[in-house]
């Protein structure tokens, strides 16, 4: 393709082209920028620096607030399960224990979506949520969304603490953001059952 013509490939031949180039480079410096290729360089060593420090900054969640719903609840238990077991199967293997079949979509990673469904009597009941933090064999802050009759669309959120033991873990569930005192006690509950169920999962190898 030519852009301008004869006149512009003609004149940028022999003497003008040299002249432009003695010019440019006249004390030292180029027509890029003006600036010397040693102080171009160190630019470049900076941009890259920062790209790659900035790539180490982890990443911080938004928090749900939580204050105009202050009722919540905590449940313990004893698990036979070990840790880094339990841990797994909050964070990838819902649907060993919670989830049914083929409905689970969940990246363990902070800030990353999932979303499964439940099923009960014949209904479905989807899930919603996004990990806050992630503390290997540890910790999972997680939030929590669901319809009627579970969170009532209000986003919550559930911190799962795990602590190893000569034996098995103790985990300590927190749930928090609930609209009412109801909401709260049906979840509690149900989390007592659910927690059960999970430990004999694993410690079963199966449901």
């Amino acid at each position: 393709m030519c852009l301008g013509g004869k006149e512009a490939t003609e004149g940028d031949r022999g003497g003008s082209t040299k002249r432009r180039s003695e010019e440019a480079t006249k004390g030292g410096r180029r027509s890029d920028g003006g600036r010397p290729a040693r102080e171009r360089e160190g630019a470049g060593s900076s941009i890259i620096q920062i790209v790659y420090e900035n790539s180490r900054i982890q990443k911080t969640p938004i928090q749900p607030d939580l204050s105009s719903r202050p009722f919540q609840l905590t449940v313990e238990r004893t698990m036979t399960a070990a840790p880094g077991a339990l841990f797994q199967a909050w964070t990838k293997d819902f649907d060993s224990w919670f989830a049914a079949p083929g409905t689970l979509l969940m990246k363990p990673e902070v800030d990353a979506p999932f979303f499964f469904e439940t099923r009960f009597e014949g209904q479905r009941h989807p899930h919603y949520g996004r990990f806050l933090k992630l503390v290997a064999d540890r910790r999972v802050e997680l939030t929590w969304l669901t319809g009627e009759p579970g969170t009532k669309g209000a986003e919550t959120v559930v911190i799962v603490e795990l602590t190893p033991l000569e034996h098995g873990t103790q985990l300590r569930l927190s749930h928090a953001g609930f609209p009412d005192a109801e909401t709260r006690d049906g979840h509690k509950e149900a989390w007592s059952v659910g927690l059960a169920h999970l430990d004999k999962c694993i410690a079963g190898g199966g449901g």
